[in-house]
């Protein structure tokens, strides 16, 4: 049954996908374990994707039971910089069977809303130069020379299978151009979220009881 429309004023909060739990110490000290593995340990090949799909699949339950389930029990509308799908893009690419990753991710909460950010790739990777991670240049994928060729094809590769997603799950895809200011970026994502918020009344979260609204770029 969908929850009644939230009153004027219901709380829409913003939450990092790399937060930690702040209400549970446990969760707080295994999870500060799990960023450490996922984020801050550099790249390499030497441990297959079978060990980070089962460390992503961890963090994600960790983050959705501890990090989004007290904010949702507590009246909130959540707005996460992205989720696992971006991940998903990427085993696609390396070999996975997307039921494999349904069946791995199955117990994971999903959002109810997705808005996809694309912009072209070339243009990131001129941005931000040199400061993308090996993973991010397609190491992981085979590429042997990490460069902004591989990065392009990567990353447009990966796009195109959540573009497909998006067609499928009829998310709004909201297209970023060269050059576009940060404050017209935030106005139009602000825009989609708030006509989100609109149907809650008419849309019921994945468990029937607590409603989420989660960003992905």
């Amino acid at each position: 049954m969908a929850r009644p429309a939230p009153e004027p004023g219901r709380p829409l909060v913003f939450v990092s996908r790399r937060q930690i739990s702040g209400t549970s110490g446990y969760a707080a000290k295994l999870m500060e374990h799990l960023s450490t593995v996922l984020w801050h340990s550099g790249d390499s090949t030497d441990l297959p994707d079978s060990f980070w799909v089962s460390v992503q699949a961890a963090w994600f339950t960790a983050h959705a039971t501890n990090v989004l389930e007290p904010l949702l029990r507590a009246g909130h509308d959540v707005v996460v910089d992205g989720w696992l799908y971006k991940f998903w893009s990427k085993l696609l690419l390396q070999g996975y069977q997307r039921h494999d990753l349904e069946t791995i991710f199955a117990e994971v909460r999903k959002p109810d809303v997705v808005v996809l950010l694309s912009s072209d790739a070339g243009m990131l990777y001129d941005r931000q130069g040199r400061g993308f991670r090996a993973s991010e240049l397609g190491m992981h994928a085979g590429y042997t020379e990490l460069n902004r060729a591989s990065f392009v094809t990567y990353q447009e590769q990966g796009m195109q299978l959540l573009e497909q997603l998006a067609r499928e799950y009829r998310w709004p895809v909201l297209a970023i151009g060269a050059g576009e200011p940060v404050d017209e970026t935030r106005d139009r994502v602000s825009a989609l979220v708030t006509a989100a918020l609109a149907t809650v009344g008419e849309t019921t979260g994945q468990d029937g009881s607590a409603y989420s609204k989660e960003a992905t770029a």
